[in-house]
């Protein structure tokens, strides 16, 4: 019997193990994002969903809905439209209802993220998830009440990476994301040194972060 039959319900993070599995069977590169994402970070909510990020096409979906199909597993494909902030996402459950989602062409996600991913060993398999400074750039990017606060609870160091990070996507900059002091940090943070601002970052990058942290 396959494991999309034989799960109990409530296991959609063992279901989202499974699925990373397949991926890495096909070569597809993924993050854990979400709420599994943000408990890794230290950010616990009380929920069981279960999100991955893709780095492949949302052209490439319809092959790994098959593939995953194959697998024993129901599938749903949905597209956005021009306007969407995500490009499509493929909705993966079992035959118990544990349900993962996952994303292709979130904008304003860095490329690179995947290769600052975080690995962590659960149950044999080494999983990779976005990393506290990707993770709050997309926060900042949702900007909705539970987004901020999620931000809100990450260390301030990440946040202004992570910043600089959503801002270089969005506006083509480039930005010197080596480590500041941290005694450093929260000062700049704060946006008391706006005049000394890199010229490639717009005034937005100051006024978020005093979104932020206040």
């Amino acid at each position: 019997m396959s494991r999309a039959l034989r799960r109990a319900g409530g296991e959609s993070a063992l279901l989202m193990i499974d699925i990373a599995a397949i991926l890495d069977d096909l070569g597809a590169d993924h993050l854990v994002i979400g709420a599994m994402a943000a408990a890794f970070h230290g950010v616990i909510r009380a929920t069981t969903d279960a999100d991955l990020l893709l780095g492949v096409r949302a052209s490439h979906l319809d092959a790994l809905s098959k593939r995953l199909r194959a697998s024993g597993y129901q599938t749903e494909l949905r597209r956005g439209d021009a306007d969407d902030p995500i490009a499509a996402m493929l909705v993966v459950t079992d035959a118990a209802n544990n349900r993962v989602e996952l994303l292709s062409g979130i904008q304003g996600m860095d490329p690179l993220a995947f290769a600052r991913a975080k690995h962590l060993d659960f149950h044999g398999r080494s999983l990779r998830f976005v990393s506290a400074e990707d993770f709050v750039a997309m926060k900042c990017h949702a900007g909705g009440p539970i987004d901020l606060e999620d931000a809100r609870q990450i260390d301030g160091w990440s946040v202004a990476r992570s910043i600089m990070i959503l801002l270089a996507v969005l506006h083509g900059g480039l930005v010197d994301l080596r480590p500041m002091p941290s005694s450093d940090c929260a000062t700049d943070l704060r946006g008391s040194h706006t005049k000394k601002k890199p010229r490639h970052l717009p005034g937005l990058f100051f006024a978020r972060e005093r979104v932020l942290l206040s």
